[in-house]
């Protein structure tokens, strides 16, 4: 019944679009300047976990139906996911520990459309001038072209744009496939990237999905992934609790 019900469902959010994007060509593209800028984002485990190559494809890949069945759990009244014996909600907590972002630090407002105080790093000029639409695909031409020069600007414009892929495509993706322009100025400075609060961020645009989803979960988006790593996990620690518990 899902399969006809969700036959053409695709939700955005997919671990393996930077990972086909991480060619050999690229690996040879990344110098150890890019390595050590990455280092002071909170996209810095993520990266490095593409760039090693430590992301197993088989474990990656997602199945739509499965987001859709945990979806369907949520109880909007109670506000909680209620999969098997368990009841819980995907925290701020959880996006950290899974992702590696910062989950203290200042506020990240999207609905503010300029931060006061910030010099213009002249990257939208660089990279993004003409663009009228952020999206996946634009963003992945980019960093394809960019990762190829050694200038200074260059070198932290590669991080730049891999991190606004992230976005795209893992974080804040919707149903549009394209990113808001307001993202970019909280990733223009690397020094200070870190001294947002990106999980809280990522939580709370995908609970928001959630909350107004009114019945339809194709229509969620955000970080939809982190659903089957979290539940899936508490499920699997539920189970070995009640077989030991059964042994006993």
């Amino acid at each position: 019944m899902a399969k006809k019900e969700f036959s053409y469902l695709e939700y955005r959010c997919d671990l393996l679009k930077f990972a086909r994007v991480m060619t050999d060509e690229l690996r040879a593209d990344i110098t150890e300047a890019k390595l050590d800028l990455f280092q002071k984002t909170p996209f810095g485990s993520l990266f490095k976990a593409y760039y090693n190559g430590a992301l197993i494809e088989a474990a990656c890949k997602k199945s739509d139906l499965d987001i859709v069945a945990l979806l369907k759990c949520f109880d909007k009244e109670k506000k909680t996911f209620q999969v098997g014996a368990f009841s819980g909600i995907v925290t701020a907590e959880d996006i950290s520990e899974l992702f590696g972002l910062t989950i203290t630090g200042e506020e990240i407002n999207l609905n503010q459309k300029k931060r006061k105080g910030r010099e213009d790093s002249g990257f939208m000029t660089r990279q993004l001038c003409g663009v009228k639409r952020m999206s996946k695909a634009i963003l992945q031409q980019k960093i394809k072209n960019v990762a190829k020069l050694r200038g200074n600007e260059d070198e932290r414009d590669f991080v730049r744009l891999v991190c606004l892929y992230f976005c795209v495509t893992l974080f804040l993706c919707n149903s549009g496939n394209v990113l808001g322009w307001n993202v970019v100025p909280y990733i223009e400075d690397i020094e200070t990237m870190s001294q947002y609060a990106w999980a809280p961020l990522v939580t709370d645009h995908l609970l928001e999905s959630i909350f107004h989803m009114n019945g339809r979960p194709e229509s969620a988006c955000g970080c939809v992934i982190a659903l089957l790593v979290r539940f899936t996990f508490c499920y699997y620690i539920l189970s070995t609790i009640a077989n030991i518990t059964f042994l006993q």
